[in-house]
């Protein structure tokens, strides 16, 4: 395969992760990759400015910080589209003029209280009205914290959760102080489940991926975005933490005997090098981070867990703080019977890269479609890699920018651009490398050309595609217009831009 229009002439733009990847991905010792945390929370400052990034015009809150009191005390500020986002409430049921009129400036922001923010809601009918009392803010001070040992998403009396929520399962937590209160500041928490116990559509058994271990299998078909699986984790605990084997014994300790028993089948491939309980931790950990807190948690699943690694996978795992869960979706068709795979590590890197991290993490060498082509077609899904990882990252943006801009010279043809991108997506669907962050942000501005060039059929067609993954992210971020695009397009200000 040539070099082609976007492959870059320096390959370490090639490994990067593009903005907006919020998948959750597996831990690793020391090391955990992580989906980048929502903006965190910021201490006022007498003269420091700072800037909301700005959201789309339907998302009310754009622009706007909210005060809260944070964990250790003080007062600190994170945007209000941050908080609601967490809080799995929708943006477009705040009223935004209360917001504007009891908006303050400080320190160069518009900021509103907890009280401003709940009568901004009073006059909806959205059910999932926020309590009474604010939430804290959870700040990333380095001051020393304290942990509290913890089962969640049920609090005491159990009386109040039907038998039907608690057969869904609880999580024994290691928590910093403030946590806790965070989750059951969150309204309606905990919610229900996507799918319940009784329904999953999968099975596990013995995988020809791994030498004797086992995998999931799919018992129906799954298209892509449907949820194969939601569950609350056995134990979530912080990953930088001291005593970390009294904590993992401590988190064991409170789990019923079947979730016990569930997180001590689970694999340990580190051998002797640190206690039974926390091989499983550094083997089967899902990494995460909580909306204004930098702090990265580690997740034990008790069937999510058991996926196996494909550089072809065909789901992703992402958080949903609202039913304190994690739900595992189809990024590809998946059919009956079919095994279903995850990332274990980055994608967009060559064959070789892939290899060396997952013997050195997991001590295994991958066998999946994409490590056992010949060197020749290797080489092509490697060069084909990279230049989906550097479209996604920025070169098929700036090859947007420079085309519209374009409009009134007419130097760069208007098909050159569809035709771009176009081929990108054939190599996403060639590869089977099906990253929601990246297609979306290459089918993005291949809608915007579309909405350019005033092609409402194809702007529709390629939005819907764009909103449907994006929902498979964990933090469905506004900044993007699907739904006004495909309700819309006349009134996008592109439109026609190059009619």
């Amino acid at each position: 395969m040539k070099r082609g229009f976007l492959l870059p002439k320096n390959s370490k733009e090639t490994g990067r992760q593009g903005r907006g990847a919020h998948t959750f991905t597996k831990s690793s010792g020391d090391s955990v990759s992580t989906a980048p945390p929502l903006p965190g929370p910021r201490e006022r400052t007498a003269d420091a400015a700072i800037v909301a990034e700005p959201a789309h015009a339907t998302d009310s809150t754009g622009g706007i910080f909210i005060e809260l009191l944070t964990t250790s005390g003080a007062m600190g500020t994170t945007p209000l589209s941050a908080l609601i986002n967490s809080m799995g409430m929708n943006p477009s049921a705040v009223n935004h003029a209360v917001l504007e009129s009891a908006a303050v400036i400080k320190s160069g922001i518009k900021v509103v209280d907890w009280a401003t923010f709940v009568r901004s809601l009073s006059n909806t009918s959205d059910p999932a009205l926020p309590p009474t009392s604010a939430p804290l803010l959870l700040d990333s001070s380095s001051a020393p914290r304290n942990y509290t040992s913890c089962c969640l998403p049920f609090v005491a009396p159990r009386d109040r959760y039907t038998p039907a929520q608690l057969a869904e399962g609880e999580t024994s937590c290691m928590l910093l102080d403030g946590v806790k209160g965070y989750f059951l500041s969150l309204p309606s928490f905990p919610h229900r489940l996507a799918i319940s116990p009784s329904e999953r559509k999968f099975r596990i058994g013995t995988s020809a991926l791994t030498d004797a271990g086992l995998g999931m299998f799919a018992t129906a078909n799954f298209a892509v975005g449907d949820i194969i699986l939601d569950e609350r984790p056995l134990l979530i605990v912080p990953r930088a933490m001291p005593s970390i084997n009294d904590f993992v014994r401590q988190g064991l300790s409170r789990m019923t005997e079947r979730s016990r028993a569930a997180y001590l089948s689970l694999a340990n491939i580190k051998g002797n090098t640190c206690a039974p309980e926390v091989g499983i931790l550094r083997t089967n950990g899902f990494g995460f981070t909580l909306p204004g807190f930098g702090a990265t948690f580690i997740a034990i699943l008790e069937h999510t867990s058991r996926c196996n690694h494909s550089c072809t996978p065909n789901a992703i795992s992402s958080g949903n703080l609202p039913s304190f869960s994690f739900q595992l979706r189809a990024c590809r068709p998946i059919r009956s019977g079919e095994e279903i795979t995850v990332p274990y590590t980055e994608l967009h890197v060559n064959r070789a890269v892939r290899l060396e991290d997952l013997r050195t993490k997991y001590s295994f060498d991958c066998k999946c479609p994409s490590c056992s082509l010949s060197d020749k077609d290797s080489k092509e899904d490697d060069e084909a890699r990279a230049i989906i990882a550097y479209a996604g990252h920025k070169g098929l943006r700036e090859s947007f920018d420079e085309w519209l801009d374009d409009a009134k010279t007419r130097a760069i043809h208007n098909c050159t651009f569809i035709v771009n991108a176009l081929r990108i997506m054939g190599l996403i669907e060639k590869t089977k490398v099906c990253d929601p962050a990246r297609v979306s942000s290459v089918i993005r501005p291949l809608v915007e050309a579309y909405l350019a060039l005033g092609d409402k059929k194809n702007a529709q067609e390629w939005a819907r595609k764009g909103e449907m993954w994006m929902s498979i992210l964990p933090y469905k971020f506004r900044t993007v217009a699907w739904r006004d695009w495909i309700e819309r397009p006349e009134q996008s200000p592109l439109w026609r831009r190059r009619a």
